[in-house]
This record gives structure tokens, sequence and C-alpha cells, in this order.
């Protein structure tokens, strides 16, 4: 029943790194039922511009755990998407990896936060998900690594049968994931589009980017 479920809102914000550069999020947080409550953490850390080329998909993941009471964060690596900074020279670099220690970091402090982060992925996802595990930040207590290892030469794409292969990341990510964005992508507005037509009600501040939703 949907009186069991939690109404949340979402929010576009930033995590500023130690370096100063500011690393684009996405929140959705779960609106607390009682004084106090507090909520674990779900964390996606992906090169794949969370405002456009993944929205549609996150959609789903966003509704499903906000409502029943996780607080999710969507993370634009370094140089990609919405955050700022110089591309990272390659997949999982040891700059993405700290960036990652110190987002986790954060999402643990967080107001409603209970200090408890995990982290699930496909692919890129999962293979960070994997690296930042063996690094055993404490507020890491779990992963769901999905299409990923931690081993790159044999499991990656990137050598088959002991052949090397060409760099998809250097021609995929220069494209698709630095590439300049518009302020409201396509897939957004047919998001949006297909959001009013159904008989949720929902509040959308375009200045804020800022959505509460309030019932589904």
């Amino acid at each position: 029943m949907i009186g069991e479920y939690y109404l949340y809102t979402m929010e576009q914000t930033f995590v500023r790194m130690s370096d100063g550069i500011d690393i684009a999020v996405t929140l959705v947080n779960p609106i607390p039922k009682f004084p106090n409550e507090t909520f674990p953490v779900l964390l996606e850390y992906s090169p794949y511009r969370k405002d456009d080329s993944s929205y549609l998909r996150d959609y789903e993941n966003f509704h499903y755990f906000g409502r029943r009471g996780f607080i999710v964060a969507k993370v634009d690596v370094r140089g990609t998407g919405k955050s700022f900074g110089s591309t990272v020279f390659k997949e999982y670099s040891e700059q993405e990896l700290q960036d990652g220690l110190e987002i986790i970091d954060f999402l643990s402090k967080l107001k409603q936060s209970n200090g408890n982060v995990g982290m699930f992925g496909m692919s890129w996802s999962g293979f960070n998900s994997l690296m930042l595990a063996m690094r055993n930040p404490k507020p890491l207590k779990c992963i769901v690594a999905i299409h990923a290892s931690d081993d790159l030469y044999h499991d990656d794409v990137h050598y088959v049968d002991g052949i090397f292969h060409i760099s998809e990341y250097s021609l995929h990510g220069s494209r698709e994931c630095t590439s300049p964005e518009s302020r409201i992508s396509s897939k957004q507005r047919i998001l949006r589009k297909s959001i009013q037509s159904t008989t949720m009600d929902y509040a959308i501040s375009e200045s804020t980017t800022r959505w509460t939703f309030l019932e589904g």
C-alpha cells in the first residue's frame, strides 16, 4: 500500500573534493516519518552523465529505493557529466578512487544518513565498487558489482585472449562522457512529459532542480 512507502525529494548538488574540485551528485532523500529518522545510503559512481545519458534508467532506481527508505546518490566521475575538473586519464585511476573515498565519507555524514553506505553498479560503476571496497573505507558496508571484476587484464574488455584491443574509453569517453550538455537534455524532456501523463502528483522547481514526489 502507498501508505507503507516513503515520500522523497530529489536534488542536484555538489561535493567539494579536498583539492577544491566540485563533483556533481543527484541525491534522493526519503522524507522521514518520525523525528530523527535516518537512512542507509546507496551510491552509484559513474562517468556516464547522470543527467542525460543514464537519466531514464536511473529514475526507476531512484523511485524504487527512495520509496523504500534509502538515500540514493548518483555521482558523475570527475571531468564527466556535470562534475568539474580534468577528465581522468584512464579508467579507475588513483584520482577517481581517491574522489570515491571522499564521496563515501561525505555521504555517511549527511544529516539523514545512518552512517552506512552501499555501492552498486554495472560495468564501470561495478569495477570501481570493487576497487573502493578493497580500500576498506569504514562507512562502506556492502557492494553489488554486476559485469565487473578486480582483474582488468584477464577479465576486462581491453585484453581479450591476451591480445590488446584499442581502448574504447579514449573513444567513447571523449565523445559521450565529457562533451557539453544542454540545460535540459531531450531525454529529460521525455521523462518529464511521461511523468506528467501519469497520476503521480509532484512539484518541480526549475530554479532549484529539486523535485518533491508526493505519491507513487
